[in-house]
């Protein structure tokens, strides 16, 4: 059977990768390492009866074997590279059926929306590229530039997880962003005339 390259280690933050607290519990969440909030789900899932056909059962011309465990019957083979699997091997996820490795692999890539842990902070860029924008304010216009950007993906964002909240810092972001584009434009332009 393929092994897993990682062990779960417990509930970790999706911003941070933080360790969280073994609580279980959904609703808006604060990670205690970097103190942003977040929605979090507590997923039980149904104990696993999982009847695994023996070769023997299925007799001479019954069945194929699975390709981890050739004393097991295939019950299907993986939507992605074919090989046949048992009921212990055979993971559903997105809509097809995969091997352990294809699944590993398929999630590893991001390819499978349903084992998504991360996603792109936009806020958090939003929020850095203006600050710098205001350190180094010769190149406000750029930066100034990229965090009303990240705020509008980040509106966005927002938007499409239903998430009400926390607009004040993307504005806040936005208005710092275009102040680095005009002070960082007019330092740009002393700098040309003088």
């Amino acid at each position: 059977m393929a092994h897993l390259s990682h062990v779960y280690a417990g509930p970790s933050c999706p911003h941070c990768r933080g360790t969280l607290p073994t609580e279980r519990r959904s609703g808006a969440i604060r990670c205690p390492a970097c103190f942003r909030d977040f929605e979090a789900a507590v997923f039980a899932p149904p104990a696993a009866e999982v009847r695994v056909r023996q070769m023997v059962e299925a007799g001479p011309d019954g069945a194929t074997p699975c390709a981890d465990h050739p004393g097991n019957a295939a019950v299907s083979e993986c939507g992605r590279c074919g090989v046949f699997m048992c009921g212990l091997c055979r993971i559903d996820s997105d809509g097809q059926a995969l091997c352990p490795a294809c699944y590993e692999r398929l999630s590893a890539e991001g390819a499978l929306a349903s084992a998504r842990t991360s996603y792109r902070d936009f806020r958090g860029m939003a929020v850095k590229l203006a600050t710098v924008g205001l350190i180094i304010l010769f190149l406000g216009p750029l930066l100034g530039a990229g965090a009303l950007f990240c705020a509008w993906k980040a509106r966005q964002q927002k938007i499409e997880w239903g998430d009400e909240d926390g607009y004040g810092g993307l504005w806040a972001a936005a208005v710092v962003g275009g102040f680095d584009i005009l002070a960082g434009g007019a330092l740009i332009a002393a700098m040309i005339r003088g």
